[in-house]
């Protein structure tokens, strides 16, 4: 098979390794975008700025601040939407999902925030990995996917058992 490039406005809508028994309907989807030629720089930047200019003797430290800077910018450099998310009582939750489309970059933060560090970590890995974003796909969709404003998307491929990637 020959490889391909990755268009700018290819999102995968991505349901993280805990959730994938769930039924479809309580799925939490997260729509991703791949790393693209450059990115890895980007993210390189962002957590080696994480290092404080002092040193004692020899060894580095870590800015902790700047460091959860550092994954936040990821966090939302990466996803574009979430939906079907719980907050959790820290973040005004009362145990609800949340059907909304979460899509704003303070909404994005607070999940990103809300969200465990595992969970964190696999949803960074897979906007890294194409062949991981397609493994965790939404396997069905049951209505027609819409973009953050409201226009339709293209679904590119068939939705039932392969991965569904949309484009504007």
């Amino acid at each position: 098979m020959a490889m391909s490039g990755i268009a700018k406005s290819k999102v995968y809508y991505y349901v993280p390794i805990d959730d994938r028994q769930t039924p479809v309907a309580e799925q939490t989807v997260f729509h991703l975008k791949p790393k693209k030629f450059g990115d890895g720089n980007i993210t390189a930047r962002r957590y080696m700025a994480s290092e404080k200019a002092t040193t004692r003797k020899g060894y580095r430290d870590i800015d902790d601040k700047r460091l959860t800077q550092a994954d936040l910018g990821e966090f939302i450099d990466t996803v574009v939407q979430v939906d079907n998310w719980i907050f959790s009582i820290d973040f005004g939750g009362n145990g609800e999902r949340i059907t909304d489309m979460i899509n704003t970059p303070n909404d994005l933060e607070k999940v990103c925030r809300d969200m465990s560090n595992e969970l964190l970590n696999e949803i960074l890995e897979a906007s890294n990995d194409i062949s991981k974003l397609e493994e965790g796909q939404k396997k069905s969709l049951n209505s027609s996917a819409t973009s953050t404003i409201g226009n339709q998307k293209t679904v590119t491929e068939k939705p039932l058992l392969s991965a569904t990637t949309v484009e504007e």
